[in-house]
């Protein structure tokens, strides 16, 4: 079964603002994640709550970019090491808010 037009052009349209969209939300969450975190139990859990949502948000446009790929994410190659890659950025962004306290 062929795909509608509407699919077709969105996938096109998707490829095109994809990669721009994956860097802001690395970028974003890179920089909010080095913010330190307040220091009350509610402020901590809103910050690792808003921390969690973006990490999530990046996620969901992974999958994204593997639909407009026509490749579902179980059969990609490089899954394991792109869910690596996140949970080492995490990782240095938490290392980095020890540091400046």
């Amino acid at each position: 079964m062929e795909p509608s037009p509407f699919l077709i052009q969105t996938k096109k349209t998707l490829s095109k603002s994809l990669p721009q969209q994956l860097d802001e939300t690395i970028n974003s969450y890179s920089y909010f994640a080095k913010i330190a975190p307040p220091e009350d139990a509610k402020g901590f859990a809103a910050h690792h709550s808003a921390c969690k949502a973006a990490l999530a948000h990046l996620d969901q446009l992974i999958k994204l970019a593997h639909w407009v790929e026509d490749q579902p994410p179980s059969v990609l190659e490089n899954e394991d090491a792109e869910a690596e890659r996140l949970v080492q950025k995490a990782q240095q962004a938490v290392a980095e808010i020890k540091d400046n306290d």
